[in-house]
């Protein structure tokens, strides 16, 4: 097996609950190198012409590439791959956080999900092992409680999870599968496609390590990596605003989506722009795996009648999508 892979897929037929470790095809590993590359070619060799992206015929497959779990700077990605609702082609999305690492500490590249369940599920992959789980006490759940209640339920306090909320259980077909409470692979709807499976949630956890042909050597790269990371301005814009920060240039080129795209120039942009953001609500900066920048936004609101509610972001899009779009200009909203 290549250096940066853990060698095996669990593959999962939902309707009748069979789980199946299979090895990773080496040579597709090889040829299609990467998360998305990998999932498209097992989906393209195994999901027939016509089929319903809701329907049984379609699979969701999540997969990492073998940077995920080193090193390696921003290593923590993983990728989702399914034929999408939205559009009825081939579907995509990635998503940062830690469930990429911890999908590969629990022993797997990636799980190809079959099939429909005939009742809500979800799945849990520690150390290697993979167990579904009722999950109609959580089905009508928010992201957030579903990952309270994961943990409360099987008592494994270090499980990182993707899942859905509401919007993937009705099958809405712009619905994101989320991971880390905050994160989102927002493309394609394959949230919808979680729904339609009815698969609430994925939690992994494990001490598995990613095994590396020349790891002093690889390590040392990972450093230099860092290093020129850390003189870069757009490293040190994007810690100081977080993706927001180029709210201000986009909106002076006329590009800012305002009230839903009729203009490209919102006229209360310092409300909403990467300087109101940390004015109003932001308390820390948020990293992804092995990243250095934190261009995550730890957020609070400090005022005003949701004063104390908690979270993350917004990010520009979420910044753009609440705000401006909607012709709303007030951060404690957004």
């Amino acid at each position: 097996m290549p250096f940066g892979y853990m060698g095996k897929i669990l593959r999962i037929n939902l309707a009748d609950k069979d789980i199946r470790v299979e090895d990773i095809r080496q040579d597709w590993a090889e040829q299609f190198i990467g998360g998305p590359g990998l999932a498209t070619r097992y989906l393209y060799d195994e999901v027939p012409k016509g089929g319903d992206p809701l329907g049984p015929e379609n699979k969701l497959i999540f997969m990492t590439g073998p940077l995920t779990g080193t090193a390696s700077a921003s290593a923590g990605r993983y990728s989702v791959v399914a034929k999408s609702p939205l559009t009825g082609i081939w579907g995509h999305a990635n998503s940062g956080g830690s469930f990429g690492p911890a999908l590969k500490r629990s022993g797997f590249d990636g799980i190809i999900l079959e099939g429909v369940a005939s009742r809500p599920l979800y799945l849990t992959i520690v150390d290697g092992q993979a167990e579904l789980h009722d999950a109609g006490g959580l089905w009508g759940r928010t992201v957030a409680e579903t990952e309270d209640m994961i943990q409360q339920q099987t008592g494994e306090k270090k499980l990182t999870m993707a899942s859905i909320g509401p919007g993937g259980e009705n099958r809405v077909r712009y619905a994101a599968i989320m991971n880390n409470s905050h994160r989102a692979a927002g493309r394609c709807g394959l949230g919808a496609v979680m729904g339609a499976k009815r698969l609430k949630a994925i939690a992994c956890g494990g001490n598995a390590s990613v095994a590396l042909a020349e790891k002093d050597t690889f390590n040392e790269v990972a450093r230099k990596q860092y290093e020129l990371l850390d003189e870069s301005m757009l490293k040190v814009g994007f810690e100081t605003f977080g993706t927001n920060m180029v709210s201000d240039m986009v909106n002076a080129r006329g590009g800012y989506p305002t009230r839903n795209w009729q203009q490209g120039v919102f006229d209360q942009i310092e409300n909403v722009n990467s300087q109101a953001l940390t004015d109003k609500v932001f308390v820390r900066g948020v990293k992804c795996f092995a990243c250095p920048i934190a261009c995550g936004r730890g957020s609070e609101i400090k005022e005003g009648k949701w004063a104390g509610r908690k979270g993350e972001g917004p990010e520009y899009e979420s910044a753009v999508t609440l705000g401006a779009m909607c012709g709303v200009s007030d951060m404690n909203a957004i």
